[in-house]
C-alpha cells in the first residue's frame, strides 16, 4: 500500500474554483460530494473518484477517498529517564482508504481499511503504534427525515474530543462497533449510543470488539445556543488505578459551552462522574477552560489561556474513588508528545500563535502541571498509572514548552512539526531519575 504514497504525489492536480469544495473533514465519513451530480462543479482531478454515478438518474453513486501520513518521532529520556535514558527516533506510517457507497438519499453502506506500521522503535511498543492491516469502519446508515440510524464499526468524536474523540494524533485510530440513532434539525443534533471500543491488534484483521469494555450514552448539542450537554456511561471489567484494580461503571454528566466571535473565543467544560469501583463509589469530576482573543492584524495574533483540573484520589484506602477518567481523549491531550493524560492535574497553559497566511500557523505555548491530589498518582492518555502517588510528596509535576509550525499546501498536503521541552518538577524528581524530555515530531499527510 505504501507504492500508494508513490503515485499520488505523482498526480497532477487541477486548481480551479474552490465554491462548492467540501474540504477534508476529521471524519471522512462527513465529506458530502454529492454535488458533483452536476459535473461543471468539478474542479480537482480527484473529483472523478468523488461522485462516480451508478444509475442513470445518477441518484446513486460512489465516492472514494484516502490519506497517506509518514511521521517521525524523537524522544530522549522517555517518562524522565525511568525506561530509557537514551534518545529514540523512529516512523510511524499510516495509510487509511475509504469507499462510500450511497443509495438514494435514504441509505449509505461506508467502509473504511488501514494499515499503520511503525519502524526502527527502541522504546516499548504502544498499542496506538501497530496494525499492519484490518478494518476500521463499515457501518450501514438508514435515514428516515430527522432521524439517522448507523450500525457497525464507526469512529465516533463529540466536542472538542476531550471525552471521546478518534484519537487523530497517534498513528493508530480510535473507533467503536456501535448502534447510533441520531436526531437533527436547525437548532438539536442528539446522538443516542450504545458500543464497544474496538481493540487495536497489530497483525492483519484481528482487531475486535472490546465486549469486556461498553460505551453508552447521550450527546446534544444546541446549535444556536452553542451549548452542548450530555450523559455517558462506561462499563469497564479490569480498571487499573493508583489505588488497584477492579471493576468500573462510571456515569458522566458533562455540558460545554463555546463561541467564535470576531476577536474573543473560549470552550468551556465541565463533568462530574459517580458510579462504582469495586466496593468503592467514584466521585470525580473536571473543568476546562479554553479563552483566546485574535487581534485585527492581517497575521492574525491569537493569545490564548487554557486552565483545567481533573480530579485525583484522596484516600487510596478509603471509601471513594478519586479519580477522573476521561474515556477516550483525543491522544495528544496536552501536545504532541502526549506523555500525561488528563487525571489527577491542575494546568495553567497559556499560549500565542500567528497566521502568517492562510496557509501557515506558528504557536508557542508553555503548560504547567501540578498534581491535583498528592495522594494519588500519574496517569498517561490511555489512563494507565505510570507514576504512584506514594512515590513522593510534593505537588508540582514540572512544565512542557511547545513550539509547532504547520503548512498547508494546497487542497491535498499538510506538513507539521512540533518540538517539546519538559521540565521535570518536584514530584518527577522524588518518583522518576527527574530527567528533562526532549521530543520531536514532523509528518507530512497528503490526502485525496
Amino acid at each position: 500500500m505504501r507504492a500508494l504514497f508513490l503515485l499520488l504525489v505523482l498526480v497532477p492536480i487541477l486548481s480551479h474554483a474552490e465554491v462548492l469544495w467540501p474540504g477534508y473533514k476529521l471524519l471522512r465519513q462527513d465529506e458530502d460530494f454529492s454535488y458533483l451530480r452536476d459535473s461543471s462543479k468539478k474542479s480537482d482531478y480527484f473529483d472523478g473518484i468523488k461522485f462516480i454515478s451508478l444509475n442513470e438518474e445518477r441518484s446513486n453513486f460512489l465516492t472514494l477517498g484516502g490519506e497517506v501520513r509518514e511521521r517521525y518521532e524523537y524522544f530522549s529520556n522517555f517518562l524522565w529517564g525511568a525506561p530509557l535514558n537514551e534518545g529514540d527516533g523512529y516512523i510511524l506510517s499510516r495509510v487509511m482508504v475509504h469507499g462510500d457507497l450511497h443509495i438514494s438519499d435514504k441509505f449509505r453502506l461506508f467502509t473504511q481499511l488501514k494499515s499503520n506500521l511503525v519502524f526502527d522503535k527502541t522504546l516499548p511498543p504502544r498499542g496506538i503504534d501497530k496494525d499492519k492491516l484490518d478494518l476500521h469502519q463499515l457501518f450501514i446508515d438508514g435515514d428516515f427525515d430527522h432521524f439517522l440510524l448507523r450500525v457497525g464499526r464507526q469512529e465516533i468524536n463529540y466536542g472538542s474530543g476531550r471525552l471521546i474523540s478518534v484519537r487523530e494524533g497517534p498513528n493508530v485510530r480510535q473507533s467503536f462497533d456501535a448502534v447510533k440513532l441520531n436526531y437533527k434539525d436547525q437548532n438539536l443534533n442528539i446522538d443516542g449510543l450504545y458500543s464497544h471500543p474496538v481493540e487495536t491488534n497489530p497483525e492483519e484483521f484481528d482487531d475486535k470488539s472490546g465486549t469486556d469494555r461498553a460505551l453508552f450514552g447521550a450527546y446534544a448539542n444546541f446549535v444556536k445556543l452553542k451549548a452542548d450537554i450530555y450523559y455517558l456511561g462506561y462499563d469497564r471489567q479490569e480498571a487499573e488505578f493508583d489505588s488497584g484494580t477492579d471493576h468500573e461503571m462510571r456515569h458522566s454528566v458533562g455540558t460545554r459551552w463555546y463561541n467564535k466571535g470576531k476577536n474573543w473565543d473560549y470552550d468551556y467544560e465541565g463533568v462530574y462522574q459517580f458510579g462504582q469501583f469495586g466496593n468503592k463509589s467514584i466521585k470525580a469530576w473536571t473543568v476546562s477552560t479554553n479563552t483566546g482573543y485574535t487581534f485585527n492584524h492581517p497575521w492574525k495574533p491569537r493569545l490564548e489561556l487554557k486552565a483545567s483540573a481533573a480530579s485525583g484520589d484522596d484516600n487510596p484506602n478509603d471509601d471513594t474513588l478519586g479519580t477522573f477518567n476521561a474515556l477516550f481523549p483525543k491522544g495528544a491531550f496536552f501536545n504532541e508528545a502526549a506523555i500525561l493524560g488528563p487525571a489527577n492535574f491542575m494546568d495553567l497553559h497559556p499560549g500565542f500563535s500567528i497566521d502568517p497566511s492562510d496557509v501557515m500557523t506558528f504557536k508557542v505555548d508553555w503548560d504547567f502541571l501540578w498534581r491535583q491530589s498528592i495522594e494519588d498518582g500519574l496517569y498517561n492518555v490511555p489512563l494507565n498509572p505510570i507514576v504512584p502517588g506514594s512515590a513522593g510528596d510534593s505537588r508540582y509535576i514540572g512544565s512542557q514548552l511547545a513550539l509547532s509550525g504547520q503548512y498547508k499546501l494546497g487542497k491535498h498536503w499538510l506538513l507539521f512539526a512540533q518540538y517539546v521541552h519538559f521540565y521535570a518538577g518536584s514530584f518527577l524528581e522524588e518518583a522518576t531519575p527527574g530527567k528533562d524530555i526532549d521530543y520531536f515530531t514532523t509528518w507530512v499527510t497528503y490526502k485525496f
